[in-house]
């Protein structure tokens, strides 16, 4: 069985496509400065959550004492009862701006299914997502499963590496609750 599987195209809503360019420009602004690629990730707000309020905007500090705060969208409910189709649980979904990511595997949490889902909206051609030893380039605008409590990196494969001028890559990254055996899938829970 494959460690990276396409489970096909999708396409993002406007909102969600709005944020992620302007995240990849405030990404790609931070690094101009600081010359060292990271990665950037935000929990879109739910509200059914309690207490969604304080996630709804996000605020970028620049060296240059400028200030911005940009507004988050909501989760889509359209987009998480398509989601739904693959996984079942509470989904959460995080935007992602990176060029690259080292080696790693995400902290286990027993609340937290193993399987994640990344849907690129904007990607070049130099970037793929590694798990363990397979590599698969990362298209815009398809679904790629995979264990994120595996070793997996983000690659962008340039001979000459990656610098302030490289591409960032805009992700929406999903995880799913684990759901208690024998109970039925529920994408609209309630915040504990």
């Amino acid at each position: 069985m494959p460690l990276i599987r396409c489970l096909g195209p999708i396409r993002l809503p406007s909102s969600y496509r709005q944020y992620m360019r302007v995240e990849a420009a405030h990404l790609k602004r931070r690094n101009a400065f600081d010359c060292h690629l990271q990665f950037d990730q935000e929990l879109l707000p739910d509200p059914s959550y309690e207490d969604y309020e304080h996630l709804i905007s996000r605020t970028h500090h620049f060296r240059n004492g400028e200030v911005v705060q940009v507004a988050k969208p909501l989760v889509c409910q359209r987009l998480t009862k398509q989601l739904a189709a693959f996984y079942g649980g509470r989904q959460h979904h995080l935007v992602m701006a990176s060029v690259e990511m080292p080696v790693h595997t995400d902290q286990r949490d027993d609340q937290i299914n193993s399987t994640v889902l990344l849907i690129p909206y904007q990607a070049s051609h130099l970037h793929f997502l590694q798990v363990e030893d397979e590599r698969r380039q990362l298209l815009p605008n398809r679904i790629y499963a995979f264990n994120h409590y595996r070793e997996h990196a983000l690659v962008y494969d340039c001979e000459f590496g990656s610098s302030s001028s490289s591409k960032p890559l805009s992700v929406l990254k999903v995880r799913f609750d684990r759901m208690a055996k024998n109970s039925r899938t529920n994408t609209q829970g309630t915040a504990s």
